[in-house]
């Protein structure tokens, strides 16, 4: 929970189906102190942001191949999480922490990181229990007032 005693609301970008059923994810919830929603693909966590404000975002940043995106939001022929994570900062002007998975730890350079704001940046494949950690260090005392 936040400082305030509310729910900490969870975005889970991945497109990874298989995470969509496994029961790691439920780790993240076990405490009872946070929520988790999940969207499979950029498109849909846009509309996602579109309607509703979580506290932070776990982003997966190489999802499956993309077929309408311009080609400096592609990165070895997979449409990424850049696509998104640029949408949110700089359409949307989010300001909620976002940690960034992904299976390829030289895919975001240092100065990509600072520029985009990302909170955290790890390698798959993550122990839930350390990500819930990090979630409640990012989030704790945050308010969502102020992510926009």
């Amino acid at each position: 929970m936040t400082d305030s005693g509310k729910m900490i609301e969870v975005l889970f970008v991945e497109d990874d189906l298989r995470l969509h059923d496994d029961p790691k994810v439920d780790t993240l919830q076990e405490k009872g102190d946070m929520k988790v929603s999940i969207a499979r693909s950029g498109p849909e966590a846009l509309e996602y942001l579109r309607t509703g404000l979580p506290d932070i975002v776990v982003l997966d940043i190489m999802m499956a191949p993309g077929a309408d995106l311009p080609e400096d939001e592609v990165k070895n022929g997979y449409e990424t999480g850049f696509a998104l994570l640029r949408k949110m900062r700089r359409e949307l002007k989010l300001h909620i922490p976002v940690i960034v998975l992904t299976a390829y730890p030289k895919m975001m350079s240092e100065e990509e990181r600072r520029e985009l704001k990302v909170a955290e940046y790890l390698s798959k494949p993550v122990k839930m229990t350390k990500l819930a950690e990090l979630i409640r260090k990012h989030v704790k005392g945050g308010s969502r007032d102020a992510a926009r």
